[in-house]
């Protein structure tokens, strides 16, 4: 049987990240993603972000040591930690939407919430949930 983890965390960028910034950072995620098989996906909602990331135990906590010590974010905060059998995004190495997008307009929470902090929080207990959502959305 294989065992996964997933973990869903926010944080905040600490430096200004366009959108080359932010293509450069999903270039390399996927890419590291690929030898770690590593799967999820990243929401961006003006400079905050929330993160699913699911994979082999010892993969995902190396993962995610990388990622609490990483200067480029701070802010960072574990809403979820679990241990699964089953992989919410199977195929994105690392699916992305920025929640400024019209095709996230869907997401809840999204149109009536003005504050980005809040967007993110909304989404965490969701985000299972919407998972095939997401796929069709930014397929």
């Amino acid at each position: 049987m294989n065992h996964l983890r997933r973990i869903i965390y926010t944080s905040a960028s600490a430096l200004k990240m366009d959108r080359q910034a932010l293509l450069a950072l999903l270039h390399d995620a996927r890419s590291y993603n690929e030898i770690d098989d590593i799967t999820g996906v990243l929401l961006h909602d003006s400079g905050r972000f929330l993160q699913l990331i699911e994979g082999p135990k010892v993969a995902v906590t190396d993962l995610l040591s990388r990622l609490q010590g990483d200067a480029r974010h701070e802010e960072f905060f574990i809403h979820q930690d679990i241990n699964t059998q089953v992989r919410l995004f199977p195929d994105w190495k690392m699916g992305f939407g920025d929640l400024q997008a019209p095709e996230l307009a869907f997401l809840p929470g999204i149109a009536s919430q003005s504050e980005q902090h809040g967007r993110l929080f909304l989404l965490v207990d969701r985000l299972p949930e919407l998972a095939q959502r997401l796929h069709l959305a930014l397929a």
